[in-house]
């Protein structure tokens, strides 16, 4: 649960808008450095930002991006989060935990 007084969250996943073409697994979130679908190891990113579009923008370059260079993007922004690597595991950004509940 995530809590907040003010600001913003989003979260942005490629799990859920998905689906199978030529046998491998597509989804919504494209990476403009390919034009291919992001395939990168992060599943969903949840973002507490000061503003919803820049939560939802950052949610969405977090998939995009990686987790390390993502975390550097959340980070740059004043913004903090939760990632969901794929396998399974989580990475909580910096100053997250003041957000959970």
């Amino acid at each position: 649960m995530v809590a907040l007084t003010d600001g913003a969250v989003a979260t942005s996943s490629r799990l859920r808008r998905r689906w199978q073409r030529d046998g491998k697994w597509r989804h919504h979130l494209i990476d403009p450095r390919t034009g291919l679908p992001a395939a990168g190891e992060v599943d969903a990113a949840v973002i507490v930002a000061g503003e919803a579009a820049w939560a939802e923008v950052l949610a969405k370059a977090v998939v995009v991006a990686g987790a390390d260079a993502g975390a550097g993007l959340v980070r740059s922004f004043g913004a903090t989060g939760l990632l969901f690597l794929a396998g399974g595991s989580t990475r909580l950004l910096d100053g997250m935990e003041a957000f959970l509940r």
